[in-house]
């Protein structure tokens, strides 16, 4: 293909350079005697080639659309049924490529759905627990709390019931020291008022029968 578009190319310049030439040659004798009149040789010189390169360039327009046209039916020629089968063949295997492509991409959407769904799920689930978790320690607490404060009022009452035993039973060893006080008098003034013929048998009923107090007795009879 490239030797064939090098053979046009270089045949197109070789018509257009003869070309050239030949108006040059023409344009120069037909204005032999005008220059050799006027004495302006030089100039109608520079002006000839002007127009011939003017017109050749016209000329190479004309012709850029039919090199072109050659071009493609070169291009055409040189394609073999082979090689259309190839590349029929290839861009088929893209076209699967790419389809497949497609569908990989939406199986991993449907998956990232699928796992964005389990993961919401699974975070509302927990937050849900971890709700009811801290709902069930409140509730804790607040009951260990109200156990706590009963028994502390509770403990603050037997304390008060402690100090006011301990007060009573101060008062009631008094009172039983002062009764085995006046019970040793009473004994004492009893064996002093007997006479002294008195038997002695009689002498330890009589302080025999003398209470001896103690300390149930003031308890029993405080109740």
């Amino acid at each position: 293909m490239q030797s064939t578009i090098d053979t046009n190319t270089d045949h197109q310049g070789s018509h257009g350079e003869h070309s050239e030439t030949s108006m040059k040659q023409s344009y120069t004798k037909d204005q032999h005697v005008n220059t050799d009149e006027n004495g302006n040789y030089a100039d109608n010189i520079k002006k000839a080639s002007i127009w011939a390169y003017r017109n050749y360039c016209e000329k190479a327009i004309e012709n850029i659309p039919q090199s072109i046209k050659q071009l493609k039916l070169t291009a055409v020629e040189t394609i073999q049924p082979a090689d259309v089968t190839a590349l029929k063949k290839k861009v088929q295997l893209l076209d699967d490529e790419i389809q497949s492509l497609k569908s990989q991409l939406q199986t991993e959407k449907g998956n990232n759905v699928l796992l964005q769904e389990q993961f919401n799920s699974t975070i509302k689930h927990e937050q849900s627990m971890l709700e009811d978790t801290r709902n069930q320690i409140k509730l804790m607490v607040s009951s260990n709390n109200n156990e706590i404060d009963f028994k502390s009022k509770r403990l603050e009452e037997k304390n008060e019931e402690i100090t006011q035993l301990t007060s009573s039973l101060n008062i009631v060893k008094k009172k039983l020291d002062e009764a085995q006080d006046e019970i040793l008098q009473l004994k004492s003034n009893i064996s002093a008022s007997l006479d002294e013929t008195t038997p002695r048998s009689i002498q330890k009923e009589v302080v025999r029968e003398v209470p001896q107090l103690s300390l149930n007795y003031f308890f029993v009879g405080n109740i």
